[in-house]
């Protein structure tokens, strides 16, 4: 991907949307709600079936991958891990979710001073708010 032009997505109308101003301000919107409708809506436009699919598409691989994120893991599988985590959190709108991953990428990448099993135990816990507002807002969608 290159960096000359803001991030776009074309619906089958051929219309672009532009993305770069939610991926500048999602750890700003990390604290607000565990994911971000609005986000996710462009992206499925507006399908909420999409949505909810896509969700627990993402919800799905949540255990593999933090499994993975484990101390007992080889560093590249870690390393994968984490970058894996952080876009498909980005994907769904899951901001803080991402920003845990991003921070556990550059951990495993030599940053010594973090502590790698309380960004997975917050990742964990960031996890568990995901699945409560999906379930909550889904509540039609089973």
């Amino acid at each position: 991907m290159s960096s000359a032009g803001p991030m776009t997505l074309s619906n089958s109308r051929q219309q672009s949307v532009d993305f770069s101003a939610e991926l500048e301000v999602g750890a700003l919107s990390a604290s607000r709600q565990p994911i971000d409708l609005i986000h996710l809506r462009r992206y499925t436009l507006g399908d909420s079936g999409l949505e909810k699919e896509v969700l627990d598409l993402f919800l799905a691989q949540l255990p593999a991958t933090i499994e993975a994120l484990g101390t007992a893991a080889p560093r590249a599988e870690r390393s994968r891990a984490a970058h894996t985590l952080k876009g498909s959190g980005r994907a769904v709108g899951a901001w803080r979710i991402a920003a845990l991953a991003e921070r556990v990428e550059q951990v495993v990448q030599g940053d010594a001073a973090a502590d790698l099993s309380a960004l997975v135990r917050q990742i964990e816990a960031a996890v568990v708010d995901v699945r409560g507002f999906v379930s909550a807002t889904y509540v039609d969608a089973r």
